[in-house]
């Protein structure tokens, strides 16, 4: 579709972030012998903790933000484990 307009580029990133956190959160709620986790994204999930629900998990302490640009890198790997 068609890009969105510059100014709408922070809510709707804000809104993809917390639908992700959800998404993780669900699947984390679901698989639970999950002792440890990590998101790598190119999406700073940790902007979601502005807006958090109750039920979603927090997402800045278990992030690692990857740029688009570049993917990932050793230093995101490092960061990860």
């Amino acid at each position: 579709g068609p890009a969105a307009p510059p100014e709408r580029e922070p809510t709707l990133r804000l809104r993809w972030a917390e639908r992700r956190a959800r998404e993780i959160s669900s699947w984390l709620r679901e698989h639970t012998t999950v002792q440890r986790w990590v998101a790598l994204d190119d999406l700073d999930l940790g902007r979601a903790d502005e807006v958090r629900l109750p039920d979603t998990l927090w997402m800045a302490p278990s992030m690692v933000l990857t740029t688009p640009d570049i993917g990932l890198t050793m230093s995101n790997a490092r960061k990860a484990i």
